[in-house]
């Protein structure tokens, strides 16, 4: 049987999902706690009701340059470890696809977590659509020049800025304010957060975690003639003894860049996926994800 989960599923998801992605007691805690409620889970159960494999599904708004469309972001997929291998995790996508067309969303995004499972949702209809820069930079290698002041900022200030940055993307991921509520907990969390700054009269934005002496900047809302200025920002206010960047494929620095192949689709609405085509813009751009 395939159902929302409902509160007496909880304690059991949140062992799936620690199981499955190696969480933290604290990780699982967090997550469990703001966004994973049971609306937002299809489980799927045994014959004693009880969950055997979960799914997690977000809506999220998918901008165009003038246009919006409903969309949704599905993760979390994971089943227990002495359930795996009978196909639950895909009766649960196809669930899924059937409601979300039935609500009217265009398609369903994820992001794949290992390589190989690019070719796993590649097989089930999802045709890989987002890709991200990932650049890399010891302390070392910073090159001189002007320091711009960073300031934190609340999620809810971050937000407007990231949505004026990336809305000139063909595809663009707005999370609501919830979402991003809670990578701005994450990121504090772990010592990072989230960040503003003013480069030649252009505001930017970045989503830090600091971890170790790796300062991982997982959104860095910039432009290709400020990436440099903007990194050379974030480590004069981290101090880190290394930086990696995600950010929008069309962004390159003067640093070590290698592009990755990063976010899925499968399109429920072929109208919506040719119009696509006829747009000009930015890179297609996605990210805050789980996986």
């Amino acid at each position: 049987m395939i159902r929302f989960a409902k509160d007496k599923d909880m304690i059991r998801l949140r062992e799936i999902w620690k199981a499955s992605f190696h969480d933290s007691d604290e990780g699982t805690a967090r997550i469990f706690e703001t966004l994973n409620i049971p609306q937002n889970i299809l489980v799927l159960t045994n014959d004693d009701d009880l969950a055997a494999s979960m799914l997690c599904i977000r809506e999220f708004a998918l901008t165009f340059p003038q246009k919006s469309y409903k969309a949704a972001y599905i993760y979390g997929v994971a089943t227990d470890e002495k359930q795996r291998g009978k196909g639950f995790g895909t009766r649960l996508l196809e669930h899924a696809h059937e409601l979300l067309k039935h609500n009217g969303c265009v398609l369903s995004a994820l992001v794949p977590s290992q390589k190989s499972l690019f070719g796993f949702y590649g097989a089930r209809g999802y045709e890989t659509a987002f890709n991200l820069n990932k650049a890399e930079v010891s302390s070392g290698e910073i090159k001189g020049g002007e320091i711009f002041p960073l300031f934190p900022v609340n999620a809810q200030r971050y937000a407007k800025i990231r949505n004026s940055i990336f809305q000139s993307s063909k595809m663009f991921a707005r999370w609501d304010l919830e979402w991003i509520s809670y990578i701005a907990l994450e990121s504090a969390f772990y010592g990072g957060g989230m960040f503003t700054l003013t480069v030649d009269g252009k505001q930017l934005c970045a989503a830090c975690y600091l971890i170790g002496g790796t300062l991982y900047v997982k959104e860095l809302g910039t432009t290709a003639d400020t990436a440099d200025t903007a990194i050379r920002c974030l480590s004069a206010h981290f101090n880190p003894e290394k930086l990696v960047l995600y950010l929008r494929e069309d962004v390159q620095t003067s640093y070590t860049n290698n592009l990755l192949p990063f976010g899925m689709i499968r399109w429920y609405d072929g109208m919506v996926k040719n119009e696509t085509s006829a747009f000009c813009g930015n890179a297609p751009y996605i990210t805050h994800v789980l996986d």
